[in-house]
């Protein structure tokens, strides 16, 4: 393996790595419990948990009291376990994303520096830690986060024992590959295995080392331990619900999300550039030099190599397979590819450590930097102001009604961030790259600080808030028998605040409003969260009361709210 790099004289190796547990968790932990759930997936998760913990079956996920086979049981009783620790509250729900989070940055922190020196392990450690995505996925209760925790501790087991010349590490390194897909497919299903699976068989059929690997990785018993990990609950699960859990879990949300758009979440080919452009900023500025560099100029000599040094390419394959997979998906959305997230921190601090301070990739890239900063940056500041003045033409949303709140915070927030990059960009064209790695670090660190404490917050409580409040007002009134009702609404957050089931109407159609009348009509006493525009409808019936109105949200009965008691 290679020596380690010195560090730098202000920062040792030892302090480098404090630091990076230190910033991930700031990072990832800050206000992540003081913000409210957000629809639609990180409601449903949390809720689908705490049916689970409240009916005690460990076997199928429910939400609203009807089974749930969107994703595989994993993730539901680490986020149950966070419950018994923590409470049923927003940070229980979302400590094990974070907590992942951590995990993943310091895993690939200890993996690179076990193969290319402890300073580029903790560079890449800072660039993965520091990606909006990753610092969004962590504060995010959905699978995501653990996820690529799970396929990358198979791929970095894998590489472990490839590279590995002790029987015990490389034995160890190929039973971690065989875990890690194990627990990835009992997250998110057969990706798990697919998307390891694939870039493993590449990179060894590129190297020319295929019967190597397989007698040495002892496939058959790898296969068993894959098996005893990941195939207890899917045949518990099986033999629970049969064919209905396999036609819902393997081909709508397996072969259908893949060949055909899923709830409107459509994209263009070039949708995953976009996300990665923002979503790996400010790091996406070094990227395509990275990527340009991790290419191998001659096979045969790549192939002499030592299994260190082809180490870029590795990571190079982990970052093409799952972006081309997913880019050619129909259904496409934002975490869709975090997995490839630690291969492209990788990839670039590999590339970071290798460059020379007049390079012209490096200058190329600070012009990069500072214009994707100014663009952001621009952007957050006068968006505001822009969609303010084209209001009367757009579709009435409750993020237009937090606009005027937000247009002082934006920017601050904008300010921290044109000003941090644009420092940085300075620093590198003046050969600088310390101090330009140090100063882009500080700059998300703020930029996240104040985004968490001055821009989500207001927009929770315009987004969320309405419903957080009715939803909790009708569990504390409901008795019996007695309905809530969501009309016109997609918004699961309202089953989680009101610990309560409720009736859903989630198109506003005529058949709806037609139970929703008979219920109205019904003896017994219903709660209905709604639209605000739908509220004047809802009054033409007799029976129906307005308790109260905010913003795009409405909170109605059959009869008005109960006294307080005395």
């Amino acid at each position: 393996m290679m020596a380690a790099s010195p560090a730098p004289r202000f920062l040792s190796n030892r302090n480098a790595a404090v630091g990076l547990l230190l910033v991930t968790t700031f990072l990832f932990f800050f206000k992540l419990g003081s913000i409210y759930l957000f629809d639609v997936d990180e409601a449903v998760f949390s809720e689908a948990t705490r049916e689970m913990v409240e009916t005690g079956d460990w076997i199928t996920p429910h939400y609203n009291e009807v089974n749930r086979y969107d994703k595989p049981i994993l993730f539901y009783w680490m986020m149950a376990l966070s419950y018994r620790l923590f409470g049923i509250n927003e940070f229980g729900a979302r400590f094990a994303s974070a907590a992942m989070g951590v995990a993943l940055v310091w895993m690939t922190y200890r993996f690179v520096s076990a193969h290319r020196g402890a300073r580029a392990g903790w560079v890449s450690g800072f660039i993965l830690a520091t990606s909006l995505e990753m610092i969004g996925l962590a504060h995010s209760a959905i699978t995501d986060m653990t996820l690529t925790f799970f396929v990358s501790l198979a791929l970095f087991g894998f590489f472990q024992g490839y590279a590995a010349t002790d029987p015990g590490p490389k034995r160890w390194g190929y039973w971690g590959c065989f875990v890690g897909m194990a627990l990835a497919m009992l997250t998110k299903g057969l990706i798990g295995i697919v998307f390891p699976g694939a870039i493993i068989l590449l990179f060894i059929l590129l190297t020319g080392r295929l019967p190597i690997v397989l007698k040495e990785a002892r496939p058959v018993s790898g296969t068993l331990l894959f098996m005893a990990v990941a195939l207890p609950w899917y045949l518990l699960e099986f033999s629970v619900n049969g064919l209905e859990f396999f036609q819902a879990f393997f081909i709508k949300h397996h072969l259908t999300r893949y060949t055909e758009v899923v709830s409107g979440h459509r994209g263009p080919f070039y949708y995953f550039i976009l996300v990665i452009l923002i979503g790996f900023f400010p790091w996406s500025a070094f990227f395509p030099a990275a990527l340009f560099h991790a290419v191998p100029k001659n096979l045969k000599a790549f192939r002499a190599q030592s299994p260190d040094r082809q180490l870029p390419l590795f990571t190079l394959l982990w970052f093409a397979i799952i972006f081309i997979f997913f880019s050619a998906s129909k259904t496409k959305l934002p975490n869709y590819i975090a997995t490839l997230f630690p291969a492209m921190a990788v990839l670039v601090g590999l590339w970071w450590e290798e460059q020379q301070v007049s390079d012209r990739w490096l200058k190329r890239s600070a012009f990069f930097l500072a214009a994707i900063g100014f663009l952001l940056g621009t952007g957050l500041m006068v968006a505001p102001t822009f969609v303010m003045k084209a209001q009367a033409q757009l579709p009435p949303s409750p993020f237009l009604d937090v606009l005027p709140e937000l247009t002082a915070p934006l920017k601050i927030v904008a300010a921290v961030l044109f000003l941090g990059m644009l420092t940085a960009a300075y620093f590198l064209r003046s050969f600088q790259k310390e101090r330009a790695f140090a100063t882009m670090v500080a700059t998300i660190v703020l930029f996240t600080a104040t985004l968490l404490a001055l821009v989500v917050p207001p927009v929770a409580e315009v987004v969320q808030g309405p419903l957080h409040d009715y939803a909790t007002q009708a569990g504390e009134q409901l008795r019996g028998n007695e309905k809530l009702v969501v009309y016109g609404l997609n918004k699961p957050s309202v089953v989680f605040y009101a610990r309560h089931s409720i009736v859903p109407f989630i198109r506003h159609e005529p058949e709806s409003f037609e139970a929703l009348k008979k219920i109205l009509a019904a003896p017994e006493r219903s709660f209905i969260i709604t639209k605000s525009k739908l509220v004047s409808e809802l009054q033409k019936e007799p029976s129906f009361v307005l308790l109260d109105q905010r913003g795009a949200y409405a909170f109605g009965s059959n009869r008005p709210l109960s006294p307080p008691p005395t």
